[in-house]
C-alpha cells in the first residue's frame, strides 16, 4: 500500500510540475496516471481540471472533487467559473443563430441559457422577440420585466400581447355563446367527432388588435440601425474605410493582440532588469574599489568626476584622475543607460524592441553555429563549449518567437453598435459619458437613447441624449428628448438650457 501511495505522490509531483511549465499534455499524462491508483485523490483531480482541453472535461474532473469534498472552495470556484463561461458560449452562439433568423436554433441554445442563468437579461430579451408561441413571449417579457422593470419597450409588448390573449378570449366565449343560442343545426363530421366547441374555438377568427401609433422619433432612429455608420458624426461609411470622408476621424483603433503580457515576457523582463542591475553595480564598484586604493570617502571620489567642489589633497585628486580619467568614468556608465533605456521601452512593450531582440537571436544563432564549425577542429572541449553555446541561442531564439503576440497590434474597425456587456440603465448612462468625452457623439446617443429607455423616470438620460442629438445635427430628435425632459421635470435646469442652444443650433443651421 505504501508504495502504491508513493508511486501515486510521485506520479502528482510530476503532473503538477508539468502544468506549472506549461507542459499541459504531459499534464494530462503524469495526472491520469496518478488518479487510476487513486481515484479519490482530490488534488490531483483540480490539478487535471486546470489542464483538460474541453471545458465539458474541466466540469467533470471539479464535479468529481465536489463529490469526494463538497466544501472544497476551490473545486467551487473552478466549477462556477468553467459554468460562466459556458453560459456565455451559449449566450453567443443563441445571439448568432437569432442575428440569422435560425430561430428555433436561437431558442433552444438560449433556453440552455436562462436554465442555467435565470437572472440572464440578454436571453430573455431576445427570447421575447423569438419565441413562436406568444403565451411564451408573454413569459419571457414578464422574466424580462421583472429583471429590467423600467423597460418601456418590454412593457409595451407585453401588454399588446396580453391584449391580444384577453380579445381572443371574449371571442372564444362569445362564440360559443352564440352557437349555443342558436338552433341546431346539423352536425358536421368534426364537430361530430371533436364537439361542437372544439370546432367553434379553433376556427373562429380572431381579430388582430388596433396597433398603438408608432413614435415618430422611432421612424427618425430607423436610419441608426447600421454598424457601419461613423461613431463620430453617424454617416454612412463603408467598412473598409480608414477615415469618415465627412468629419476625418479615423475608423479604426489600434489594440494590443494579446492584453496582458505572457509568462515569457516576465521572464524576459526579469532578465532584463537583472542585467540592468549588474551594469549598474559595476560603474560603483570601480569606484568603491577606486575610493578604498586612495583612502578617501566614496561621496568624495564621485565628486571629482561630477566637477563639484572635493576637500581631496590635490595630489590625491591627480591621483585619482590618473588612473580612472573623467572620460572613462562616464562611458562605465554608458552600458547601464542603455540597459535601462532597454528595461524601460520593453516594458511598455514598444513594437520595434521585438525587431530588434529577434534579429539579435537570430545573428547571435547564426554566430553561435559559425563558432561551432570553426571548433570542431579544436577538440572536444571546443565542441562541447560551441554546442552549448549554439544551444543557448536556438532556445534564445525559440523564447523569442513566442513573444510576438506580447508586441504586435492589430487594427479594429470601430463598429456602429451597443456593448452588449452592459446590462442596466446606469452602465449605458456611463459607457455614453464616455464615448461623449472622446467625442464619438454618434455612440454616445445610441448608449444614451439605450440609457433614457432604461430609467424612463430619470432626467440624465434624456438630457444627454438631446446633447447628443444636438451635436450630430439631428435637432427634431434633440427636441423629443427635451419632450421627456418636461414630462419628468418641467422645472429642470437643463431643461430651458437645451431648449436655448437648440434654438440657437436651428436659428443657425436655417
Amino acid at each position: 500500500m505504501t508504495d502504491i501511495q508513493n508511486d501515486t505522490d510521485s506520479l502528482l509531483k510530476q503532473g503538477v510540475a508539468a502544468a506549472r511549465a506549461g507542459d499541459r499534455e504531459a499534464a494530462r499524462k503524469w495526472l491520469a496516471q496518478a488518479l487510476r491508483g487513486a481515484p479519490d485523490n482530490i488534488s490531483a483531480w483540480l490539478w487535471l481540471s486546470a489542464v483538460v482541453e474541453k471545458p465539458e472535461e474541466r466540469e467533470s474532473c471539479l464535479r468529481k472533487a465536489l463529490a469526494l469534498d463538497p466544501d472544497n472552495a476551490a473545486a467551487r470556484r473552478g466549477l462556477a467559473e468553467v459554468q460562466a463561461q459556458e453560459t456565455a458560449a451559449l449566450l453567443r452562439a443563441g445571439q448568432e443563430a437569432a442575428a440569422a433568423g435560425e430561430s428555433a436554433r436561437a431558442q433552444e441554445l438560449l433556453l440552455q441559457v436562462v436554465a442555467r442563468d435565470e437572472g440572464n437579461l440578454t436571453a430573455w430579451e431576445i427570447l421575447s422577440r423569438i419565441m413562436a408561441d406568444p403565451v411564451d413571449r408573454e413569459v419571457a417579457l414578464e422574466n424580462l420585466l421583472t429583471l429590467d422593470p423600467e423597460n418601456i419597450e418590454a412593457r409595451r409588448k407585453l401588454a399588446i400581447l396580453r391584449q391580444t390573449r384577453e380579445a381572443a378570449e371574449e371571442n372564444v366565449w362569445g362564440t360559443v355563446a352564440e352557437d349555443e343560442a342558436r338552433p341546431r343545426e346539423s352536425p358536421t363530421l368534426a364537430s361530430a367527432v371533436l364537439g361542437d366547441e372544439f370546432v367553434a374555438r379553433y376556427t373562429t377568427v380572431i381579430p388582430e388588435p388596433e396597433p398603438e401609433p408608432e413614435h415618430p422619433a422611432l421612424a427618425l432612429w430607423a436610419r441608426y440601425d447600421d454598424e457601419t455608420l461613423c461613431p463620430y458624426c453617424a454617416t454612412h461609411t463603408e467598412f473598409d474605410d480608414r477615415r469618415c470622408a465627412a468629419c476625418g476621424n479615423p475608423l479604426w483603433l489600434k489594440l494590443r493582440r494579446r492584453e496582458q503580457p505572457s509568462l515569457w515576457f516576465w521572464v524576459l523582463l526579469a532578465l532584463q532588469a537583472f542585467s540592468t542591475a549588474f551594469t549598474l553595480a559595476l560603474p560603483l564598484a570601480i569606484l568603491a574599489l577606486l575610493s578604498f586604493t586612495l583612502g578617501a570617502t566614496f561621496s568624495q571620489v564621485f565628486s571629482v568626476y561630477l566637477g563639484n567642489d572635493t576637500a581631496l589633497p590635490p595630489e590625491v585628486l591627480q591621483a585619482a584622475l590618473a588612473m580612472l580619467p573623467r572620460l572613462v568614468f562616464f562611458l562605465s556608465w554608458m552600458p547601464f543607460v542603455i540597459s535601462l533605456t532597454m528595461l524601460v521601452v520593453l516594458y511598455l512593450r514598444w513594437p520595434p524592441v521585438y525587431y530588434l531582440m529577434l534579429v539579435s537571436s537570430i545573428l547571435g544563432l547564426l554566430g553561435s553555429l559559425l563558432g561551432l564549425l570553426f571548433n570542431l577542429s579544436q577538440g572536444g572541449l571546443a565542441i562541447a563549449s560551441g554546442v552549448i553555446g549554439a544551444f543557448v541561442s536556438l532556445v534564445e531564439l525559440l523564447i523569442v518567437l513566442q513573444l510576438e503576440d506580447d508586441f504586435t497590434y492589430d487594427r479594429k474597425r470601430i463598429l456602429f453598435q451597443v456593448d452588449t456587456s452592459i446590462k442596466n440603465g446606469v452602465g449605458f448612462l456611463l459607457q455614453g459619458r464616455r464615448y461623449a468625452a472622446r467625442h464619438l457623439w454618434a455612440l454616445a446617443a445610441l448608449h444614451f437613447r439605450r440609457a433614457a429607455a432604461m430609467l424612463p423616470y430619470q432626467i440624465d438620460g434624456h438630457v444627454a441624449l438631446a446633447l447628443a442629438c444636438i451635436h450630430l445635427k439631428e435637432y427634431e430628435l434633440a427636441r423629443y428628448a427635451l419632450e421627456e425632459v418636461r414630462r419628468i421635470n418641467p422645472q429642470a435646469q437643463q431643461l430651458a438650457e437645451l431648449l436655448a442652444l437648440l434654438d440657437q443650433k436651428v436659428a443657425e443651421a436655417n
